[in-house]
Order: structure tokens, then C-alpha cells, then sequence
């Protein structure tokens, strides 16, 4: 079952990706993948507070801002999920500045 969980997620290396976790959904780009662990680049935790949403800048309220990597334990990961594009879109802007159109 093991290495079933390591195809998962290989499948969506080099992707921006939303990972469902037990803190929230985390949006980032999967850099690489072993039997337990994900490296995600540049993660940002998604937050919504009523009709608004956004990125938090980085994975927690008072971790270190605007991680360049962080690796995650896949204990903690509930699934991962293609990103709808305009969630990327939004992501890319943050991250880096630059608008998609």
C-alpha cells in the first residue's frame, strides 16, 4: 500500500497542487516525494472568513513567513488534488508578483 501512496504523489510532482490537511488546505508547488515524506515550494495556507478568501503567507499564523520549501509528513496529508486554475493564478501572485492574465 505503501508505495501506492509514493505513485499518488508522484503523479503530481512539479505541479501546483492543493494538499487537504488536518490544519487546512495548503496550495504549493510538489518539488519531490519519498515513502514518507512531500517537499512542497513556496506552500501558502488557504484561508476564507465569509464571502472573503486568500493565502496566508506561509502554513501557519506564526511560522516563518513565505517558506521557500517545507517538507510534510504524509500522516498529516488527507489527500492531494489538482488546483483549480484561477486558485493557481492567485497563488503565482502571490508568490512571485506576477498577474496571469
Amino acid at each position: 500500500m505503501a508505495s501506492s501512496n509514493v505513485d499518488l504523489f508522484t503523479a503530481y510532482v512539479g505541479e501546483v497542487v492543493t494538499m487537504v490537511t488536518h490544519m487546512g488546505e495548503i496550495v504549493g508547488r510538489l518539488k519531490s516525494n519519498d515513502a514518507s515524506y512531500v517537499v512542497v515550494e513556496k506552500p501558502r495556507l488557504f484561508v476564507s472568513a465569509g464571502d472573503q478568501s486568500g493565502f496566508l503567507p506561509g502554513v501557519s499564523a506564526t511560522g516563518r513567513q513565505n517558506p521557500e520549501e517545507v517538507r510534510f509528513h504524509k500522516f498529516g496529508i488527507i489527500t492531494i488534488v489538482e488546483t483549480e486554475q484561477s486558485i493557481i493564478d492567485a497563488w503565482i501572485q502571490q508568490t512571485t508578483g506576477i498577474v496571469t492574465p
